[in-house]
């Protein structure tokens, strides 16, 4: 858990700055600040995605892909991981307990 949400913050930190190096001089950009990279950012990676921000030159679009599939790969590792948790915990409680009616 603790290398998916280091590498989030990493990938979000540097996909934040792509994608405004990209986009703040491009014409009719929405991400214009780093900030507002900073929020479109999070909101691709978190597979909300708002859409009051989109990128508009090819180049974002291909980095907006890559943030996505990114996005999904780590939201599964967290589930995974989270499940995979849980299903010990309880495996290990049953083994306590012992046959039934011994």
């Amino acid at each position: 858990m603790l290398y998916a949400g280091l590498s989030t913050a990493l990938l979000g930190f540097s996909g934040a700055l792509a994608v405004y190096q990209v986009e703040r001089a491009a014409p009719h950009a929405t991400i214009r600040t780093f900030g507002d990279s900073v929020w479109w950012t999070c909101s691709t990676l978190s597979t909300v995605g708002y859409g009051d921000m989109a990128p508009v030159t090819a180049l974002g679009r291909v980095i907006a892909v890559g943030m996505m599939a990114c996005g999904l790969a780590l939201l599964g590792v967290i589930t995974g991981s989270f499940s995979s948790l849980l299903l010990r915990r309880f495996a290990g409680d049953a083994d306590e307990e012992g046959p039934p009616g011994g």
